[in-house]
């Protein structure tokens, strides 16, 4: 990719705010091995950075590859948007169905092994035709890792993120992060044991009065306890 010039897409910086400073800084560091390494695939471990890195080095690749110089927002080539809110909106839909109905423990790679799969097909089913409905196909999707939390977590959990939507500091940034920087779920001898980022484990805490309610449908009589993980 040496000598593709490519503006810094003002809407990509909505997808920089979703991001810790230490995630953004991850970010850019992935996007520019990604350019330097002549657009070969970077090994991301964090969900949210992964997920942000594919937004935006698809649309570098596309520049890269009918050697344009890039200008406007960012084009989804699958949906026809103009923006990273479209492609972000479309796949976190996505992923509401498999962490939430699907009630899948590894929702985040299973969405990027679909996404895959059908982008690499350019969006048509086994007979060649057009995916019209993607949230359908999906929700029939042959996952790798069938872990499930259980049902009683995601019901109570839903209702957390269907609140969280409605606090004023999600109003613009939304509430996906609590599907990305949430880590798992374990249950054992009177005990709910919860694992998050840093970033999840604080906002939970600063609206525990909103989430009271249904933090207790989740849990019942036993005691929750926090467990850290660091943002790769």
């Amino acid at each position: 990719m040496d000598g593709i010039l490519f503006n810094f897409r003002s809407s990509w910086g909505d997808v920089f705010d979703n991001l810790s400073d230490r995630r953004a800084g991850s970010l850019i560091k992935a996007l520019c091995r990604h350019v330097s390494a002549g657009g070969e695939s970077v090994d991301l471990r964090d969900p949210a950075v992964k997920m942000a890195f594919k937004f935006i080095s698809r649309e570098i690749d596309a520049c890269a590859s009918s050697s344009l110089r890039c200008s406007g927002g960012l084009g989804d080539a699958v949906s026809g948007s103009s923006s990273v809110g479209g492609v972000e909106s479309e796949r976190g839909v996505l992923l509401e169905i498999l962490f939430f109905e699907r009630r899948l423990r590894n929702a985040v790679d299973e969405l990027e092994r679909f996404w895959r799969y059908y982008e690499a097909r350019g969006w048509h089913d086994g007979k060649g035709q057009p995916i019209r409905n993607k949230g359908a196909l999906l929700r029939n999707w042959l996952v790798q890792d069938s872990r499930l939390y259980p049902d009683k977590f995601t019901r109570g959990y839903r209702e957390m993120y269907d609140r969280a939507k409605t606090l004023p500091e999600c109003v613009d940034r939304g509430a996906l992060f609590m599907i990305t920087d949430f880590r798992g779920y374990e249950e054992k001898d009177g005990c709910v044991e919860i694992f998050v980022y840093k970033n999840l484990q604080s906002f939970l805490e600063r609206n525990l009065s909103v989430f009271k309610h249904s933090l207790r449908s989740i849990i019942g009589r036993a005691s929750l306890t926090y467990t850290i993980r660091d943002e790769k």
